[in-house]
């Protein structure tokens, strides 16, 4: 039976960089014995499988889960590998049950990584109005709904599977090298340095909102301005390059951990290793100021002007695209004629050595013809060599005689 590492979450935890590390790297890793299977794949994580397994009326989906379900497991023994890679944070909200179920053919290593309360709070509000057209507070999106007991989370989970689930804290002083790609790769797979270094590893493939721009997106989503790549991206790159870092208020912060310390608690004693602890730093969080309409126009300006450079990008790329398209069918066309050429002389040479096999052909069969006429000839003329000899004789005789 084939090992399976199940990782299933959660938000917010590395998992992007983790897919698109495993998906990029799938050779080098079936090298190693760990296969990354395509079966359930979009956008490098396995969200067919999952959004299969969290239909909340699962014998309404069974032809697609069957379908599936046979895929994966044709498609994992096509190969020779030990060990198989599933990875999507949505199987977070599927039945662990189902999920159990589902891959009953396999020893299954169940993996999670946990993000202490209150930052995941923090990554998950800003996340939402980064990609959506959410306006309201993060003191809003906490009263809404926010919800992570870990504890009875992952219950479930090790009951569905009835074994221990390898649990890492998404937290620079618990990660290997401080980093979630090195310690997936490392703590829970055991890939050893030299393997590592035949891989190319990602990272900060969600990057947060600042401060600054954070204020900018809730008033671009209150004035219901449309969402889209440009806006995503755009915001991504420009809080990369300058602005503050967001923290939620103190009190939030405070009610949030008070209300999971007991759940944090227990997870700590029954489920980590490696002597992992939850982290809580201490956030300096201010009220996030509402920003000037000078402000926002300014960086407006500069996402119109970053779609406008992307557009000439796309125009430039387009053009050398069009380009290399020339060119390979100028030299798709010199070879197409360069081949005709070798084709024709091939021919032309095949062409005379038929017709001088054909003239050797007709040669030898004339010979062997005069060859036998001679023959018959030599043979008719001993044949009858004696009767004609006497009659030269005879003839002579006879005219001497007279």
């Amino acid at each position: 039976m084939k090992r399976l590492f199940l990782h299933f979450g959660r938000h917010k935890c590395g998992t992007t960089s983790i897919q698109k590390t495993l998906y990029n790297n799938r050779r080098k890793l079936l090298e190693s014995g760990y296969y990354y299977p395509l079966t359930g794949i979009r956008v490098a994580a396995h969200h067919e499988i999952a959004e299969a397994l969290g239909n909340k009326n699962p014998s309404s989906n069974e032809d697609e889960l069957n379908r599936l379900y046979l895929e994966l497991k044709n498609e994992v023994q096509l190969t020779n590998c030990r060990n198989v890679i599933v990875s999507s944070e949505q199987l977070q909200s599927c039945n662990p049950s189902v999920v159990a179920s589902f891959f009953k053919d396999f020893d299954v290593v169940p993996v999670c990584y946990l993000r202490e309360q209150a930052a995941y709070l923090r990554s998950s509000y800003l996340q939402k109005v980064h990609a959506t057209n959410y306006e309201g507070s993060v003191e809003q999106f906490y009263q809404e709904g926010f919800s992570t007991d870990y504890q009875v989370f992952l219950e479930k989970w090790k009951a569905a599977f009835n074994r221990d689930i390898a649990v890492r804290v998404f937290d620079r002083d618990s990660l290997t090298d401080g980093d979630v790609v090195r310690d997936f790769l490392i703590a829970i797979l055991g890939l050893t340095s030299a393997e590592l270094d035949n891989l190319v590893l990602l990272s900060d493939e969600n990057p947060s909102l600042s401060r600054e721009m954070l204020a900018f997106k809730l008033e671009y989503n209150a004035r219901g301005l449309p969402n889209n790549g440009t806006v995503y991206f755009g915001l991504g790159k420009l809080s990369k390059a300058h602005g503050s870092k967001f923290e939620i208020p103190p009190a939030i912060t405070k009610a949030v951990r008070d209300q999971y310390s007991e759940s944090n608690s227990w997870v700590e004693e029954n489920i980590l290793t490696d002597g992992q602890k939850f982290s809580y730093p201490q956030y300096e969080g201010e009220t996030l100021e509402k920003i000037s309409d000078k402000e926002f126009d300014a960086i407006l300006e500069d996402l119109n002007a970053m779609k406008e450079r992307e557009k000439a990008e796309e125009r430039e790329r387009e053009k050398k695209a069009r380009q290399q398209a020339r060119q390979q069918i100028r030299e798709a066309k010199r070879q197409a004629e360069k081949e005709a050429r070798q084709r024709k002389r091939r021919q032309q040479r095949q062409t005379e050595q038929l017709k001088e096999t054909m003239r050797a052909e007709e040669r030898e069969r004339r010979a062997k013809l005069k060859e036998e006429k001679e023959k018959r000839k030599i043979q008719g003329e001993t044949a009858g060599g004696t009767p004609r000899l006497l009659d030269r004789v005879a003839s002579v005789f006879h005219r001497r005689t007279k």
